[in-house]
């Protein structure tokens, strides 16, 4: 039996609709990785799919605010960057400008720090969370409306493991801290040498 025009036609809009839902839905998993190990096309001779690396997106010029917003969180290593780094940051400003506090928020390579502090104070916080160099991109955002002071901080791919990462934090924060008591090193904190934390 002969299938009516208007039935063909409404079988060809239907099958156009999949595919290109199906071609969006590709083309927004291409533009936003998984996970920090997905893959870029394998070509002739690659041995590995490449990893996520949120440097070389800042290097090709994407703004850090959007590296960071469309970044997935990878739960492992936000959570043990939060505790680990977050927690020894925190103590650091409660020591030394207890007037101040603090939230740092991860992704999968990347941090968002926020630091409430009074004006008078907020560069003083700012040097506390920031006395370490502990990424190779760090980027300072603009005040929020209430004076929040932000930045960001985006690790390379050898840091992806927090148990590689979070042991070498606390071997340069150790060590930072230790050439500051020593005078070897320019005491970059807002207390004197003989008040900066042991640990």
């Amino acid at each position: 039996m002969p299938v009516a025009p208007q039935t063909k036609r409404n079988s060809l809009i239907v099958v156009l609709a999949v595919l290109t839902a199906l071609g969006i839905f590709q083309a927004t998993r291409d533009e936003e990785p998984d996970d920090v190990t997905a893959a870029a096309p394998v070509t002739a001779g690659d041995t590995a799919p490449a990893v996520y690396d949120p440097t070389k997106l800042l290097e090709a010029g994407v703004p850090a605010v959007e590296v960071y917003e469309k970044e997935p969180r990878a739960g492992r290593w936000a959570d043990l960057v939060e505790a680990s780094i977050g927690n020894a940051m925190g103590r650091d400003l409660n020591a030394m400008v207890p007037e101040a506090g603090m939230v740092m928020k991860c992704k999968t390579m990347s941090c968002l720090i926020g630091i409430d502090a009074p004006a008078t104070r907020a560069d003083a916080a700012l040097a506390v969370t920031k006395f370490l160099t502990i990424a190779p991109w760090v980027v300072d955002l603009p005040p929020e409306e209430d004076g929040t002071q932000r930045w960001l901080f985006f690790q390379e791919p050898r840091f992806a493991d927090p148990d590689v990462f979070l042991p070498w934090y606390a071997g340069v924060r150790k060590r930072a801290l230790a050439e500051m008591r020593e005078g070897k090193r320019p005491n970059t904190l807002p207390v004197d040498k003989d008040q900066l934390p042991t640990e």
